[in-house]
């Protein structure tokens, strides 16, 4: 008897280690499987992440050539700004010269009236005092 109780002991304290290394087991699995979810979720935040940084990267791509084109355009407005204003600079000199001329005619025409009504006017004395 003495045989079988060592016998029941040994194969109860065998069942106590199965168990407690199933226990261990079953925590561990536990464990990993909670670790399994976290990493599954973050990996998902990942692919969310990686999604909107693409977009992100799109729009950017997409503002950049708006951009891009925007100066270019601006660039060309400049540079008729530029033609325009040459062209519009030489119209002026042209047109002040022009003024100048015009200014001079009329002294010279202020300066003949002038001489021509001085000149009438002594004609006239004259005739009258004769």
């Amino acid at each position: 008897m003495s045989d079988e109780v060592n016998r029941l002991d040994r194969l109860e304290s065998g069942l106590r280690e199965t168990q407690d290394t199933i226990l261990l087991m079953s925590k561990d699995m536990h464990s990993m499987n909670t670790s399994i979810q976290s990493i599954a979720e973050s990996m998902k935040v990942l692919v969310e992440v990686k999604q909107d940084i693409a977009l992100i990267n799109e729009r950017a791509e997409a503002r950049h050539i708006q951009l891009k084109s925007a100066d270019e355009l601006l660039h060309s407005r400049i540079d008729k700004v530029e033609k325009n204003d040459s062209t519009v600079s030489s119209n002026a000199n042209d047109g002040a010269r022009a003024y100048k001329i015009l200014v001079k005619i009329a002294q010279w025409f202020g300066v003949g009236l002038v001489g021509i009504f001085l000149t009438l006017m002594v004609f006239l004395i004259q005739l009258k005092g004769s």
